[in-house]
Formats: C-alpha cells, sequence, structure tokens
C-alpha cells in the first residue's frame, strides 16, 4: 500500500504539468494541495526509515491536515507513524495517541506493532505492569528476531520488578545473546540476584562474579558477593575479599555495609580488636537495631576498650529484656574497670 503512494504522486505530478496547460492555474493548485500531502506522506516514510522521528512527525502531521485529499490506508497508516514519532520522542500524551490509533482501528495491520511499542513506552517509563498488559496483546511470532529480544528481556524484566521470579526465568530463557550482546550483563545479573533470593549461593556467586569489570553492575556484586561468603560462613574469605574493596569509591550505604560485614567476620573469628574499628564505621554510617548495638559493644568489652563499650551497652538498655540485663552486667563491669565506680 506504501508504494502505492509513491505511484500516486508520480502520477500526480504528471497530471499537476498537464493540468496546467489546459485547465489552467485554478485546477493546478488543486492538484497541487493533493500533491503536497502526498509527498509530506511518503517523506514522512522516510524519516521513519532513518530514524529522524522529528522531522517524520513533522511531515505526518502535515499530511494530517488534508486528510481528505489520502486514501484511508495512508491516513490510518499516517496515524499510526504520528502516534509512534510522539512516543519516539517521548512526547507528552504520546501513549494515549496509540492507544487511541489502536481503539479507533483494532483492525489495521499495525496494530500488533502498536501494542509492543506502548509496552516499550511503558518500559521506559517505569510502569511495568502496563508494560505486562500491553505484551500480554502481541503476537510474538510477527515480531522480528531483534524485536523478539527485546520484547522477552523487557517482559522478564517486568516480571522481576514484581518479584515474579519464575515469570522472569521463563522469559530471559527465551532471549538468544551472547557475551557481546547488550542483554548478557543485565540478564546474567538479574538471574544471579534470583539465584541469591532463593539460597541458590554456588549458582548466584559464579554469576555475579562475571559481572566484576562490568561498567554498569561492577560496583554492585562485590556486595553481594560478600553477603554469600558470610552467608556460607567463609569468615576468612569475606575479610580477604572485603579489605580489597576498600581503595573502592563505594556510597555511603554501600560503605557501611562493607564495614560491617568485614566486622562480622572478624567478630565470627574472636579477633574483636580487629572487628571493633570496622563496626564502629559500620554504625556512623548505617541505623543500627539493639542487637547490632549490642554486638558492637560486647566487641569493645571483649577487646578491652570499656569506655567505648559502656557507651554502646548503655545505648541497648532502654527496652526491658534478657538483652538488657545482661547489657547492665556488662556495662557495669566495663565501668568497675575503667575505674569509674560511681557510673
Amino acid at each position: 500500500m506504501e508504494c502505492l503512494a509513491y505511484l500516486r504522486t508520480s502520477f500526480s505530478a504528471v497530471l499537476l504539468v498537464l493540468s496546467a496547460l489546459f485547465l489552467g492555474p485554478a485546477y493546478a493548485q488543486t492538484i497541487s494541495i493533493d500533491d503536497d500531502a502526498l509527498r509530506d506522506y511518503n517523506a514522512g516514510l522516510e524519516h521513519v526509515q532513518k530514524k529522524k522521528y522529528a522531522a517524520a512527525q513533522q511531515r505526518f502531521n502535515k499530511a494530517l491536515e488534508n486528510p481528505h485529499l489520502l486514501s484511508s490506508i495512508e491516513l490510518e497508516n499516517a496515524e499510526y507513524y504520528s502516534a509512534l514519532c510522539a512516543m519516539e520522542l517521548f512526547n507528552d500524551h504520546g501513549d494515549k495517541t496509540m492507544e487511541t490509533f489502536v481503539n479507533d482501528h483494532p483492525e489495521h495491520a499495525k496494530v500488533q506493532m502498536a501494542y509492543f511499542h506502548l509496552g516499550r513506552f511503558a518500559h521506559t517509563k517505569r510502569k511495568f505492569k502496563e508494560v505486562l498488559k500491553w505484551f500480554a496483546k502481541v503476537e510474538v511470532k510477527k515480531l522480528t528476531k531483534k524485536e523478539r529480544n527485546e520484547f522477552h528481556f523487557k517482559k522478564g524484566y517486568a516480571h522481576f520488578q514484581g518479584e515474579d521470579y519464575e515469570e522472569t526465568k521463563e522469559a530471559f530463557a527465551l532471549v538468544e545473546y551472547d557475551i557481546e550482546s547488550p542483554y548478557y550483563a543485565p540478564i546474567t545479573y538479574y538471574s544471579a540476584y534470583i539465584q541469591f533470593k532463593e539460597g541458590l549461593y554456588d549458582e548466584a556467586y559464579e554469576g555475579f562474579s562475571l559481572l566484576e569489570g562490568d561498567e554498569t553492575f561492577g560496583k554492585i556484586v562485590p556486595l553481594y558477593i560478600l553477603q554469600i561468603l558470610q552467608a556460607q560462613g567463609k569468615d576468612e574469605e569475606v575479610i580477604e575479599y572485603g579489605e580489597r574493596l576498600m581503595g573502592k569509591n563505594f556510597s555511603g550505604l554501600a560503605s557501611g555495609n562493607l564495614h560491617k560485614m568485614i566486622g562480622e567476620a572478624y567478630y565470627q573469628m574472636g579477633e574483636f580488636s580487629m572487628a571493633v574499628p570496622y563496626l564502629e564505621t559500620a554504625h556512623t554510617k548505617l541505623n543500627w537495631d539493639r542487637e547490632e548495638v549490642y554486638r558492637l559493644a560486647f566487641a569493645c568489652y571483649k577487646a578491652g576498650k570499656f569506655e567505648q563499650a559502656a557507651s554502646y551497652f548503655e545505648q541497648t538498655v532502654k527496652v526491658q529484656d534478657e538483652m538488657a540485663q545482661l547489657a547492665y552486667y556488662q556495662m557495669a563491669d566495663s565501668y568497675l574497670k575503667t575505674g569509674d565506680k560511681h557510673s
């Protein structure tokens, strides 16, 4: 149908010349308007092929100013492409324009692609329920290989955001990719994360380790690797790996968790003097509960840092329970050891 439009344009040009010779300027002007509408329509198609969406949108909108001069197919195509350009350019209400097209022309050949693009647009807006709503309408077999890969990845990611991990794994399994693919790193990461959540630590460790040098995920995976080593009780490895990370530029929260895990590894090994500085740094960066503060207090107590121990124990006795009773005893003993018998 789009080729027919090109033929019409050529015919109109010939007709314009003949009309100017035999029928006078007034009739020629009428044909010229028709010719302009077709020229804008065809120019819009060319711009879309080249992904020049701003130029394409301008041409399609101009063609739509004279809808009576376009065939029904050209008119509907112009509406579709105008909406597509609006979404590609992130215009306000671009998706609503496409929804209008879908509702007005439910049998149009472009409807399947409209559903696909509506799902893609919802993904960019992080509206993951809408991603799944529109993708559920797509006939996947009508997509190209590139579009199918994008479809399955974004569908999987939408399920991931909804914590529907089984659906995530099923969708990711349908993506065809290799190590050079843009999908390699994110699928590796999200798959490893799911394995981590499911307690499959060996598999998760392997996945996260593949991404240590990745530009996007390389700053995230080390803390998961540390958590896996910690969960497996590999305290020496936590310390070795964690201390290698100390020179890296982590955010306040990530830095706090890094210090906390190293400190807890030393704590579990009974090396309280080594644990204290890491735990104290973590305490300044994280919001700790009473149990975590008590652990810091006890580490100070066992390390012979009694003034610090007493101060931290005091923070744990506001609730009267078994922990508070133990903390009162150790706090009193800490004061005695510092010579402060009246505190």
